[in-house]
């Protein structure tokens, strides 16, 4: 496998994200749109009152969900950032 693979790939995933976002961007101008995109990309990640500390005992499934939690507050960060700061059309 040549060495640059790996960052073949994070180049391939930062352009999917960047996509995502920008089609989750134009649904959230939507009438509810806002609404939505903070029920499905909440800001805050972080554990909710009652929630024991999922840090306490690692694993592998929990590394998984902390990885998709992460991916998804990206996204949302970056739709958010479209939203308030829209790019050219050419873009």
């Amino acid at each position: 496998m040549p060495d640059d693979v790996p960052i073949v790939v994070e180049g391939q995933l930062m352009a999917q994200r960047h996509a995502l976002a920008r089609l989750i961007a134009r649904i959230a101008t939507l009438e509810g749109g806002a609404a939505w995109l903070d029920a499905v990309f909440p800001r805050d990640l972080s554990p909710q009152d009652g929630q024991e500390d999922p840090g306490a005992v690692p694993d592998r499934a929990f590394a998984i969900l902390a990885a998709r939690d992460e991916e998804l507050a990206l996204i949302g960060t970056e739709a958010r950032n479209l939203i308030a700061h829209p790019p050219e059309e050419d873009d």
